[in-house]
């Protein structure tokens, strides 16, 4: 298991975008909190491997795994996930 760095930002700040090569996909992720903190956590890095899960901690409540490259969002974290002309909502 891989633990994957943070980003705090003030509530407010505009999403983050990242990019994961992944084979020859690219994942474009985005992040954004849920109006319930004033602070927000965001993913800084990771390269997905699909025989890894990846867990992140931001605060005790929140984090996000991936795992078999599927992206899986938990508490207030609103994840998504696009993968070439596909869009997913987590």
């Amino acid at each position: 298991m891989a633990v994957i760095g943070s980003e705090r930002g003030r509530f407010g700040d505009p999403p983050r975008s990242l990019h994961f090569p992944l084979g020859s996909c690219f994942l474009n992720l985005s992040l954004r909190m849920r109006p319930r903190s004033g602070v927000c956590t965001f993913l800084e890095f990771a390269r997905l491997d699909p025989n890894t899960t990846y867990v992140f901690f931001g605060k005790e409540e929140h984090y996000l795994c991936c795992f078999w490259g599927l992206l899986v969002s938990f508490f207030h974290f609103d994840v998504t996930l696009l993968m070439g002309s596909s869009c997913f909502f987590l």
